[in-house]
């Protein structure tokens, strides 16, 4: 087993040749249209790099937690730059769509991102969401529309994704945490802002909670 120092310089080193395009796969003005922003030697090269990464963490598990916080580090920073670009927009109605055309870009990106961290999610997340993920999700998933009856079913599979990305913490799939990094950084301090701001000045207060995730449960619905 590799001492920690080299476990360090392996985590860094394989980040840095990830992170910027993963964040060129993450671009808001790609076009909706370009399923594939990235050229075809460049994704087989990341693919590589997560590969190999996940072969020399299997040895040597120590590596799994840090990169999965450098993943989640980047789905934060990239839906709270955009939360800045459209903070401008105060008024509900006009945030409305911007958060949901927001959503569709940055779905199509974590997806994507998804897939190049294929091994990452089959040999850490899938292995290592304990009980105590379940549990703590499991009240919620009924709200979704999970089925119990068939919970392979395409409606209790995205009742399960929706229950995740609605959780505060524990491990949960690349595209769960995307989708949680989106509604903590982006969704809710547009809405809450924006809530409190046309309360006040229609002297009604804030409706914060009623309005809070509605653009994040439509964009997933229709995503």
């Amino acid at each position: 087993m590799a001492n920690q120092a080299a476990v360090n310089v392996h985590i860094e080193n394989s980040w840095a040749r990830l992170k910027t395009p993963l964040h060129r796969v993450m671009d808001f003005s790609m076009d909706l249209n370009d399923k594939n922003p990235l050229d075809a030697a460049i994704y087989v090269d990341l693919y590589t790099i997560c590969y190999n990464f996940c072969r020399a963490a299997v040895r040597d598990q120590r590596r799994y937690p840090a990169f999965y916080s450098k993943v989640e580090q980047l789905f934060a920073e990239i839906a709270h730059n955009r939360q800045l670009q459209l903070a401008p927009s105060r008024d509900i109605p006009t945030l409305l769509p911007e958060i949901i055309s927001s959503f569709d870009k940055y779905e199509i990106g974590a997806r994507l991102v998804a897939r190049l961290l294929l091994q990452f999610d089959h040999h850490y997340i899938a292995r290592d969401m304990s009980e105590k993920t379940n549990r703590a999700i499991s009240p919620s998933l009924k709200l979704w529309g999970y089925d119990e009856v068939d919970p392979s079913s395409a409606t209790s599979k995205s009742a399960r994704a929706s229950a995740e990305a609605a959780s505060s913490q524990y491990i949960i799939p690349i595209t769960s945490l995307a989708r949680r990094r989106f509604r903590i950084e982006l969704v809710e301090p547009l809405l809450t802002e924006s809530t409190v701001n046309t309360g006040a000045s229609a002297g009604e207060g804030s409706s914060t909670q009623a309005l809070g995730p509605t653009p994040f449960i439509i964009a997933l619905e229709d995503s």
